[in-house]
């Protein structure tokens, strides 16, 4: 396998795994391989769809970052202090009295 269709391979897989085709969409064009037997460009996408996605499940669940819990705390604080504005809004600005609206009289 040259540099080309290795590339090209690794395309594939990437448009496979990405959704944008389908592994049966992939052509079947013959690639030889040295030491090993002749196969095709399909063969050897699956063969790295499946390395990849053995890859990816072999690798641990990654802990939470400082950076996801500092936002989180963020956020917190962001509600409460709009929870206070609204309070202190509240206390200073007193309520608009309702007017009962009167009647027109002599209308159309």
């Amino acid at each position: 396998m040259n540099k080309i269709e290795e590339q090209l391979m690794h395309a594939y897989a990437t448009m496979v795994m990405g959704g944008a085709m389908s592994e049966d969409e992939v052509p079947e064009t013959l690639v030889l391989i040295e030491g090993a037997e002749p196969t095709t460009m399909r063969e050897l996408v699956k063969v790295e769809v499946a390395r990849r996605i053995i890859e990816k499940l072999s690798q641990p669940e990654p802990e939470p970052t400082i950076t996801e819990e500092v936002i989180g705390r963020i956020d917190a604080v962001e509600m409460a202090v709009v929870g206070l504005m609204e309070m202190l809004l509240a206390t200073l600005i007193p309520p608009i009295p309702e007017v009962p609206e009167e009647p027109v009289e002599g209308g159309e």
